[in-house]
Parts: structure tokens; sequence; C-alpha cells
């Protein structure tokens, strides 16, 4: 029930369902955004 719920809220933020693809970008689900490249003074970790 607490999963639903939280499922309608993003869906509402994002103006999308889950496998939608909307007209203005307005976030990332979690643990879908792309994979970076995290870099420090000794070079790409």
């Amino acid at each position: 029930m607490l999963a639903a719920a939280l499922e309608e809220e993003v869906n509402a933020f994002l103006e999308r369902g889950r496998y939608q693809r909307g007209n203005e970008f307005r976030g990332y689900r979690n643990g879908y955004h792309p994979l970076r490249e995290l870099t420090v003074g000794l070079g790409p970790i």
C-alpha cells in the first residue's frame, strides 16, 4: 500500500508513468540515473 502511494506521488511529480517518456524532462526515478565517471586528483574512479 505504501509502495503504491509513493509510485503515484512520483508519477504526479514527473507527469508521466513508469515507462512513458514525457515531453519535458522533470527528473529521474530512483536508480535510473545514467552512470557517470567520478574523477579525483589521481584520475577516474
